[in-house]
């Protein structure tokens, strides 16, 4: 339950000067001989300033002394006071009983002399004693019976005030409706009598309700009106409480831009006061922003500052929050040693707080971290510590969920009589309290561990019976494990057309998941619930794959088509345009449905039935689609079946989505993985799946952390004069019976095929691909039916970068400054001449050189420009993890030199060594060099453009982004939602066409290129054709290596 405080005597330490002048008063008054009411004012009065400066205990020597002196005196007035304020000492220390024994003392005396306001006051202090321990009858009776005695006095006010905290006493029972009533109540009358103040407050109350209740709308109103009255009258510590609940506010609506915009502004308000409580929360708000926003570093350096200032404060609970959330970011991060460093530094709080299910939930959180590195011993020690707390506080649900773990720890070691013990425990409990949801897990897991034991009809009894209980709830999560079970012991048993139902009913669950939840998560949040579901998406795969039915490819490509094109769609730009679009009808209507989104979400994983909000959803859906465009083209995106692709596919085309998953179920990094090609033609009566090739057998002939120089690339892909067809006969020659009619190719890539350079693969010496096919490589293969459109002419805005100066804001004389990226002379030439091109057919440009090509200047330029071309060095770090030796995995190109740099750097540590892949890749702009020398980033932009901050862009409006830049095509290979780099961030941040590279040209050949190209596309207004007309020119002089690693993407 939220602790009722009073602000009137919050805890302050920051009177540091005040606080002895008190004490010398308390001291000087003490002295006094005579013994009168006057001595006793005197101790009231400094007794209260003594409370605010956060003297408790010397408040508390000096209120008995007061109490005593008007006891001797038949002071009873001043008796009273004594006795409130010892009770508010021990209500403040959680010594209820104490602290309700010395108010009903002081009301008793307060009734009898009818003092009627002091008497209210004293009893609303009374109901919170009872709401604390529970008493929720005796706490109502009390709030209503202030109210009667306010009322009574015509105290219009005092009534006001207690009506908000009796919202507060149902608000913590979660009792939305009855809260509402009493703030709207306090309302009412605060604004009857023109309190200003008290209207705030009455709206920050009804606001935060509507908060609960996912009513946004109402939230953001009630709280800007609130913000209003709070600005008008100055009153800073009102507008901070406002700006931190709108913050909170778009925090749930998904725009994280507007809750840091909020946030920032408490934080400000709050650090001009000196208010260290708001300045922690604000901090710590901003850091689980930047979480869901993937930016880790950030979001620990703010959850430090918060730790620090809880510690200022010797708050212990905001202390332990800290804690807990850096062990968060640290477990997000994989680095267990840490996380488990923060965690029991979490626990060693609660445990002082005396707070038992925190100690029991710390225990548990860390045996999940022993659990994810395989250390079984200790994650047992962890688990039974909290099955040990849990069970002597009587927490019979989480004592069923200890035993569950302790169950999946001795299946996970080979005990498995010991799993199956500790999971019939947790059953009995679940079957006990009436849980459900928790029955039908424990019968999957038995069922899993009676399986792995060879006991099939054990095994298929607790799968049917999970399964029953998780359709009758509508449990989807549990339902989902139950088919997962059974699903398996169909397989085993050869019952391929129960298997098959099981396996669609997991990826119905699955799909329907995603699109409930994709639209209320972060970016990374969905990069982690994909992760979440990948592994069924590819058990499905490997089953279509063995059992040869044709009718299941369709749910294959389906499914490629439907995950490709919702990891590549960002709802970010999707928010940000429509939030911009000064269209408030829009803006309300998309606000409802991200609400009833969550509601969707929310009910899912209650197990609850969301049929009917699945309806409104849809409605809120069309309406949103025809009132905007974009929102049209995401939806209409997410319903494309390989039909639509098939109806537009012309005469000798064909649509390829490559897939690659593991054919069997196996943790092996690459042993089983398996690509495939799933393939539609205009005349296909289902999609023809064919198995192309191992993972292991593309990697060998790829190697791994290869240099991308000359030597290698012909080595691979050998040169006009010596060809090399291993390429080709591994990827290609397995489909060649299937395309044998075939011109025309719209193919999407999947893991290691995004590394490929499709044109040059050599089927024979001199002939390459791209003489027989036109190649078309897209993020997904529903661009065939959804094409993007360009057109060139007088309004097109272009906008170049080249000829940067990477060292502007170095000392010329500092000799230590190590230069990681030289000046690149060709980059200059090649946007003058792109310029003079455009220039010459009244195309508007705009170019940034030397100084003023800066990392802001391309951020406030992206989004109004048509196209975009960089030329620069980009760059690509290899993951940290994979590689023992980092400085030799980044011996490629021009990065021999990198290989020098020290780990003091800020960008060693914030690039190379980033756990973000997105981090890991990346654009350089002027002054870059420093983040070499610099030990921490000095200012907002640091002339480094990640991958990360470019997938914030809204690049909406932009047609054409050209990376002309070694290896922009690069990053870390992520399952189905391809190169975790620059070009997906461009994708993600809404460019419609992307050309990078996939390997360092030399300057000549890039320049040679990319002019041909604007040659090209000025002649044809095609960016297709003009890259194609480019590429085809370039092969007839070059070898691959100098034409073939540019890639057009669609």
């Amino acid at each position: 339950m939220t602790k009722q405080i009073f602000y009137f005597f919050a805890f302050s330490a920051y009177f540091s000067i005040s606080e002895n002048i008190i004490l010398d008063s308390l001291n000087e008054v003490v002295k006094i001989k005579k013994e009168d009411t006057t001595k006793v004012i005197s101790l009231t009065s400094l007794n209260k300033r003594a409370y605010q400066s956060g003297l408790k205990d010397t408040c508390l020597y000096f209120a008995r002394i007061a109490g005593t002196l008007s006891e001797k005196l038949g002071y009873k007035n001043g008796e009273a006071e004594a006795l409130f304020f010892l009770g508010i000492y021990y209500y403040d220390s959680k010594k209820y009983q104490e602290a309700l024994k010395n108010f009903t003392l002081s009301y008793d005396i307060r009734i009898l002399r009818n003092d009627r306001r002091n008497a209210a006051l004293t009893l609303r202090q009374i109901a919170k004693i009872y709401e604390e321990q529970r008493n929720h009858s005796e706490s109502l009776k009390a709030y209503l019976n202030t109210v009667a005695l306010f009322e009574s006095i015509q105290d219009r006010k005092g009534m006001a005030a207690t009506y908000l905290s009796i919202s507060d006493f149902y608000l913590n029972q979660n009792i939305q409706d009855e809260a509402l009533l009493n703030g709207q109540k306090a309302y009412d009358i605060y604004n009857e009598t023109e309190d200003k103040t008290g209207l705030a407050k009455a709206l920050q109350k009804i606001g935060y309700i509507y908060i609960t209740k996912d009513n946004y709308k109402e939230a953001l109103n009630c709280f800007s009106q609130a913000l209003k009255i709070f600005s008008d009258n100055n009153n800073k510590k009102g507008m901070s409480l406002c700006y931190n609940r709108i913050g909170q506010i778009y925090k749930n609506l998904g725009d994280f831009e507007l809750a840091l915009k909020n946030y920032s502004a408490a934080l400000e308000i709050d650090t001009s006061l000196n208010n260290k409580q708001g300045m922690a929360s604000c901090v710590s708000n901003i850091g689980i922003i930047n979480r869901k926003l993937g930016n880790y570093s950030k979001a620990l350096k703010q959850q430090f500052i918060s730790l620090k200032l809880s510690g200022e404060l010797n708050s212990k609970q905001g202390t332990a929050a800290a804690y807990n959330s850096i062990g968060v970011i640290y477990l997000d991060q994989y680095n267990y040693k840490e996380a488990r460093k923060y965690l029991l530094l979490s626990l060693k709080v609660a445990e002082d707080l005396e707070d038992a299910q925190g100690v029991a939930g710390a225990y548990n959180n860390i045996g999940n971290i022993y659990n994810f590195e395989n250390n079984y011993q200790e994650a047992l020690k962890n688990y039974s510590l909290a099955l040990n707390i849990n069970q002597s506080a009587g927490n019979k649900n989480w004592e069923a969920n200890n035993y569950l773990n302790i169950g999946d720890i001795y299946s996970n070691t080979g005990n498995y009589s010991g799993a199956l013990e500790n999971l019939y425990k947790s059953l009995a409990i679940k079957q006990e309290i009436g849980d459900k949801s928790g029955v039908t897990t424990a019968y999957a897991a038995i069922g899993s561990v009676e399986l792995i034991m060879g006991n099939i009809s054990e095994a298929k009894k607790n799968g049917q019976l999970s399964y029953k209980i998780a359709e009758e709830i509508g449990e989807q999560y549990d339902l989902k494990n139950a088919s997962y079970l059974l699903s398996n012991i169909y397989k085993q048993e050869g019952d391929y057309p129960n298997a098959k139902k099981h396996l669609l009913k997991i990826l119905e669950i699955n799909n329907k998941g995603i699109l409930s939840n994709f639209p209320i998560l972060s970016e990374s949040e969905q990069e982690l619930y994909f992760n979440s579901v990948s592994k069924d998406y590819d058990a499905f795969n490997s089953f279509v794959l063995t059992s040869h039915d044709n009718i299941l490819t369709e749910f294959t490509y389906n499914n490629a088509l439907t995950n490709k094109g919702l990891l590549l769609q960002s709802f970010t730009a999707l928010r940000k345009s429509i939030l911009n679009s000064s269209d408030t009808a829009l803006i309300n209507q998309y606000n409802n449905w991200i609400v009833l989104k969550k509601q969707i979400a929310k009910l899912y994983s209650e197990g609850k039935n969301a049929k009917d909000l699945e309806e409104k959803s849809n409605v809120a859906e069309k309406e949103l689609a025809k009132n905007s465009q974009l929102f049209s083209h995401f939806y209409k995106a997410r319903s494309l079946t390989w039909k639509d692709i098939k109806k537009s596919l012309k005469t000798k085309d064909a649509a390829i989505e490559f897939i690659h998953f593991p054919k069997t179920n196996t943790n092996d990094s690459l042993k089983d993985i398996v690509y495939c090609a799933v393939i539609v033609k205009p005349g296909s009566k289902h999609p023809e799946m064919i198995e192309l090739f191992k993972a292991k057998e593309l990697e060998e002939l790829l190697g791994k952390f290869n240099e991308n120089n000359r030597e290698y690339i012909e080595t691979v892909y050998g040169t006009k004069d010596s060809p090399n067809l291993n390429l080709y006969n591994l990827i290609w020659k397995p489909m060649e019976k299937a395309l044998s009619d075939v011109s025309t190719i719209y193919m999407s890539p999947s893991g290691l095929l995004h590394k490929i350079a499709f044109a040059s693969l050599n089927k024979e010496p001199n002939i390459y691909l791209c003489d027989n096919y036109k190649l078309n490589i897209q993020t997904s293969t529903g661009k065939v039916a959804q094409p993007e459109n360009f057109i060139l002419n007088e309004t097109t805005k272009v906008t170049l970068f080249g000829g940067i100066d990477y060292s502007y804001d170095m000392a010329s004389n500092d000799s230590s400054a190590y230069l990681a990226w030289d000046y690149l002379l060709g980059t200059k030439t090649e946007a003058e001449k792109i310029a003079g091109i455009l220039n010459k057919s009244n195309i508007p440009v705009h170019i940034f050189e030397a100084k003023t090509a800066t990392e802001n200047e391309f951020k406030t330029n992206a989004s109004n420009s048509t196209i975009l071309h960089i030329a620069t060095h980009g760059f690509f770090f290899p993951d940290p993890e994979e590689t023992e030796n980092v400085t030799a995995a980044l011996e490629t190109k021009d990065t021999k030199e990198k290989a020098k740099r020290t780990e003091n750097g800020f960008g060693y540590w914030s690039f190379i060594k980033a756990k973000n892949p997105l981090m890991r890749s990346g654009l350089v702009f002027a002054g870059a060099n420093a983040v070499w020398k610099q030990a921490e980033q000095t200012g907002s932009e640091d002339g480094v453009l990640t991958a990360q901050e470019v997938a914030n862009i809204d690049l909406q409006n932009t047609d054409l982004v050209v990376l002309s830049a070694c290896e922009t095509g690069l990053g870390d290979i992520k399952g189905s939602e391809g190169v975790y780099g620059l070009q997906r961030s461009f994708k993600m941040a809404g460019a419609k066409f992307l050309i990078m590279s996939l390997w360092q040209v030399p300057d000549a050949e890039t320049e040679e290129f990319m002019v041909n190209f604007y040659k090209n596309l000025i002649t044809t207004k095609n960016i297709k054709t003009a890259f194609t007309q480019t590429q085809t020119l370039m092969r007839k002089k070059f070898d691959p290596f100098f034409w073939a690693p540019f890639v057009l993407l669609e």
